[in-house]
């Protein structure tokens, strides 16, 4: 084994609290849309029912700073109380979404505009703050803390086994993407143009470069000093320039990253198990190259998806890992690949599907995945594709991921 592969292993089993084995239903995963937490209590009990029949031992559940305080100051978690009551009932565990930075309240980001994250483009996402916003881990620390305080008062703190930090839009790793955006947004863009953005490049450029006149030199600019210095559009000043900018971009979401992950820590207890989505498709050496050369870059550059420095950061840290394309086989294999290859044997991934119906549809080739690949269990993304229009009538769907789970649980090439 490589010294470094020796290294991460050995700060895995450090890091890593000690847990029972799992119980083959720990290995099976529902996640119901946010919409039906406000069902009626007894709508919730059906399917709850149903869930806890086909073998279903996990929910995902997603805690957001946006439902919680919908008024400056005034705290209300009565969308979700029957929610979580019903699953302690039913005997669930929960895999705990902590929505701070992907869920920032509407009254919030008309209040501090200095919060956004904005693209080259001038618009905003509304399920995201800027990483560079001067009050943002303040912000987290302290809506974190109360989003812990109502759980415990709720009861159903106890029931987390997994905690997913919320690294960027719906808690994933990653830039600001169409998806997350709005149904009319198509075009993936670059989110570094916000003024605390702005103010960070020039500053960690200048601790860099120290004059205006070095860096003009390497980058073939004609800035008149570090105040006039900005990230410019996509298209201008291809080569060392946007090598420059593209490392900013990148290391600033990483930096995030590892802060989160303790922050997440230090709010939920070191005896949990952080878990981080891998974004469904990662960039490249190549499309790097590329960005640099052309100042443009593809999509997975721009929403900068870095699912080998995650998997990296994993294994040192010891934290679990949940893929977010698992119908994606060919990059799932990719990923165990490049796991194997360094040694991270300990580092167990879920596997989630894309939340759209073609992701959704084939419940057994999702299974297939999850067994030839050795991944842990399924988090089955969303509960709605598996139910009729009343939400409570399974369909084809679910039958076949009644017998996707059966398979999983059954262990077959699952370690």
């Amino acid at each position: 084994m490589h010294s470094a592969a020796l290294l991460a292993v050995v700060a895995l089993l450090a890091a890593a609290p000690a847990h029972t084995a799992p119980s083959p239903t720990d290995r099976c995963c529902m996640t119901d849309p946010s919409a039906w937490y406000r069902d009626p209590p007894e709508k919730i009990a059906r399917r709850f029912d149903l869930y806890r029949k086909m073998g279903v031992g996990v929910l995902r559940v997603e805690v957001d700073w946006r439902s919680m305080e919908t008024a400056e100051g005034h705290w209300d978690p009565s969308y979700i109380r029957s929610y979580l009551e019903l699953a302690r009932r039913h005997g669930f565990r929960i895999k705990l979404i902590v929505g701070v930075l992907m869920a920032p309240p509407g009254w919030f980001l008309g209040r501090y505009p200095e919060a956004r994250i904005v693209d080259q483009n001038g618009q905003w996402s509304r399920n995201t703050m800027s990483f560079w916003y001067p009050g943002l881990r303040s912000l987290i620390d302290e809506k974190t803390r109360r989003i812990v305080r109502v759980l415990r008062d709720l009861r159903v703190l106890d029931l987390v086994d997994y905690v997913i930090p919320s690294l960027g839009p719906a808690g994933e790793a990653v830039y600001p993407v169409p998806w997350t955006l709005g149904p009319d947004v198509r075009e993936q863009t670059y989110w570094c143009y916000d003024k605390g953005a702005q103010r960070d490049f020039r500053a960690r450029m200048r601790r860099k470069y120290g004059a205006i006149a070095a860096a003009n030199t390497r980058w073939s600019t004609e800035f008149t000093s570090w105040e006039a210095a900005r990230v410019l559009p996509p298209g201008t000043r291809p080569g060392p320039y946007w090598d420059d900018v593209l490392a900013w971009y990148r290391d600033a979401k990483r930096e995030f990253i590892r802060w989160q992950v303790e922050s997440t820590r230090r709010h939920l207890g070191r005896d949990r198990r952080i878990l981080i989505y891998v974004p469904g498709t990662a960039y490249n050496e190549a499309e790097w190259r590329e960005a640099v050369a052309t100042a443009r870059g593809n999509d997975h550059v721009m929403m900068m998806a870095d699912s080998f420095f995650l998997i990296d950061f994993a294994a040192r840290n010891g934290c679990w890992l949940q893929y977010t394309g698992a119908e994606n086989a060919p990059e799932v294999a990719r990923l165990r690949r490049y796991m194997g290859e360094r040694g991270y044997t300990r580092v167990r991934m879920w596997a989630e599907n894309a939340g759209v119906f073609g992701a959704a549809r084939d419940p057994l080739h999702l299974a297939r995945v999850v067994v030839e690949n050795h991944l842990f269990g399924l988090d089955y993304t969303h509960a709605h594709f598996a139910f009729e229009a009343d939400g409570v009538t399974p369909n084809a769907v679910f039958l076949a991921l009644e017998e996707a789970f059966a398979r999983i649980r059954s262990g077959r090439g699952v370690r």
